[in-house]
């Protein structure tokens, strides 16, 4: 119910925004209510284009056969964010890296998530010629944050080393020293589900009462909704 009505409320606004946004200064007032952000990134001496979604990437699910509004929502609102965003490279081969920032240390996948919508938003966008193996590589990271979303980085293959050791390795050390502060904080909620999912975990009084692997949970979801 919640996608159904997220999908909605999207589809409103997207013929909303196409019909009042061809205005770039009507375009910035309202573009914070679209749930992506799609930037040219400045701070470096080749293109780096910059896509950002709120919360979590959301599971694979079979079963609820959401696949394809899950992919609307996401394709949506990538056209909306980039509406006025200039195209200033197209990357031939390109390297993508999705960075996932979790608030906490439960147990979480990154290899079962939709992340292919994403991808191909840049296809047809025309960032890419094609996101076939020829020209896109992709890299998918976890990271520790203060807020849940998930960002992606496009850039040439060979400019990828240096964006790895120059910013994404900073990235990470920043959620380390985001992790260091929470090592001996463990929140009930993370205590709770580590059960679930299978993590020997301690005891929300510190102690480790039953250090015995647990099954995991197959019916957790999480998601962006």
């Amino acid at each position: 119910m919640r996608t159904e009505l997220y999908t909605r409320w999207l589809e409103g606004l997207k013929w909303v925004l196409y019909r009042d946004v061809q205005s770039k200064e009507r375009y910035e007032q309202i573009k914070e209510v679209i749930p992506c952000k799609v930037e040219w990134q400045e701070d470096f001496d080749y293109p780096v284009l910059l896509v950002e979604y709120p919360g979590m990437m959301p599971h694979y699910d079979e079963y609820m056969k959401m696949k394809g509004k899950i992919r609307d929502i996401y394709q949506h609102s990538f056209n909306l964010a980039n509406l006025h965003v200039p195209q200033k490279h197209i990357f031939e081969q390109a390297h993508v890296f999705i960075v996932h920032y979790f608030q906490n240390r439960i147990i979480r996948d990154l290899d079962n998530r939709y992340t292919n919508f994403i991808i191909n938003n840049l296809r047809y966008a025309g960032y890419v010629p094609d996101d076939d193996w020829q020209h896109v590589w992709w890299t998918e990271i976890g990271l520790l944050g203060e807020k849940e979303k998930v960002q992606m980085y496009v850039v040439e293959v060979n400019r990828s080393g240096d964006f790895y050791t120059n910013y994404l390795m900073e990235l990470r050390n920043r959620s380390l020293t985001i992790a260091e502060t929470q090592e001996n904080e463990t929140t009930f909620e993370e205590h709770m589900l580590n059960l679930s999912l299978g993590k020997n975990d301690k005891d929300y009084d510190g102690y480790d009462d039953d250090p015995l692997p647990r099954k995991r949970n197959p019916k957790l979801k999480e998601s962006l909704f």
